[in-house]
């Protein structure tokens, strides 16, 4: 079995003449290189940006605040039209890939308050029609809020590229490095580590701001 979007010639015509297209076909499989699929994924998101773009909004922003919309990008998904976007809230910007959010304070200027922001560039801030499930996310909040501080974990272990977390009187869940570590990073010292029990997620906080991560391996799973 291969992975046909990992082939230098996906959706060409040579792909649909190739045998993993259909078994009577040639073998056509040849391996892309990270930068031509690289190439192939900014292609692929620009495409659904364009496709869901609500308005361009001109106007001065403050250094810091772009700094922080740049950090937050790479934590949305370019192949979800949810996920594009990075949501601007009355204090803070947040942004999820479906696996974990995560929300930064900042000064966020009154116009772009509620919007759901794809870019910013040459002091134009681009709107998504599409954008997250802030209600959903904030039940999220709501819950983690009324967590007994006594069911909070600071036991935490890495082993390889996973992140073991023991709740108290709960069995161990285990995290992928890739999602925990630019958010750790992001939070910087993380003061506050609580699992919701709702549906597993587990929650990080600190004086930058919060995060949810949902485990690759729970109790509920």
């Amino acid at each position: 079995m291969v992975d046909c979007e990992a082939c230098v010639n996906y959706e060409s015509n040579m792909c649909v003449e190739c045998e993993h297209y259909d078994y009577f076909r040639e073998d056509y499989y040849e391996e892309a290189t990270p930068e031509l699929i690289a190439k192939r994924e900014a292609e692929y998101r620009k495409r659904l940006e364009e496709s869901v773009i609500d308005e361009e909004i001109r106007m001065d922003l403050p250094q810091e605040f772009i700094d922080i919309f740049n950090r937050l990008k790479k934590f949305t998904a370019g192949d979800n039209p949810k996920f594009l976007a990075v949501y601007a809230g009355e204090t803070s910007l947040m942004a999820s890939n479906g696996f974990s959010v995560i929300e930064l304070k900042c000064v966020v200027p009154n116009e772009l308050r509620g919007k759901h922001i794809l870019c910013i560039e040459n002091n134009t801030v681009t709107t998504s029609t599409e954008g997250l499930p802030i209600e959903k996310i904030n039940k999220l909040w709501v819950t983690a809020n009324k967590i007994e501080k006594s069911k909070w974990s600071t036991f935490l272990l890495k082993i390889g590229k996973r992140y073991y977390l023991k709740p108290i009187n709960q069995p161990h869940i285990i995290f992928d490095s890739e999602l925990w570590d630019p958010i750790t990073e992001e939070l910087g010292n993380v003061d506050i580590l609580g699992y919701t029990g709702e549906r597993d997620p587990v929650l990080l906080v600190s004086d930058k701001g919060r995060a949810f991560i949902l485990p690759i391996y729970s109790p509920s799973n």
